[in-house]
């Protein structure tokens, strides 16, 4: 038992040391399938952010060994969420979805593996 909370109290340490935030600036291009610091060249661990000037959050992406890795969001710089998604090893898993600059909802694609499942779109009903 001792031997498991270690183990369990091991990985928590490793993930909050390890996990940092970069801004956009401290990170090469997020279109290639690899991610890596620009300050000391390793792989990105952990979150990226970007800001527009009036200080909201522009975009945010979370990776792993320089693989997009967990949550992946957008926003206007009204503050209005453009289009979030998940990445599981750098591939869509899970629902996306997209919004127009007022809230409402464009579209939406479900994903398992890379694969679409299925599609939503919304635009026609706002047209």
């Amino acid at each position: 038992m001792k031997k498991i909370i270690f183990f369990s109290f091991l990985n928590l340490l490793t993930h909050v040391f390890i996990s940092q935030e970069y801004c956009l600036n401290d990170v090469t291009n997020l279109l290639k399938d690899t991610v890596y610091s620009t300050k000391d060249i390793s792989l990105i661990n952990g979150t990226v952010f970007d800001h527009y000037e009036n200080g909201m959050i522009k975009l945010l992406i979370e990776f792993e060994n320089g693989i997009k890795n967990g949550e992946f969001k957008k926003w206007y710089s009204n503050g209005q969420l453009i289009f979030s998604g998940n990445f599981i090893k750098g591939v869509k898993n899970g629902v996306f979805e997209e919004y127009d600059i007022y809230g409402k909802k464009l579209s939406k694609i479900k994903y398992k593996e890379g694969i679409i499942l299925w599609e939503k779109d919304y635009s026609e009903k706002y047209q």
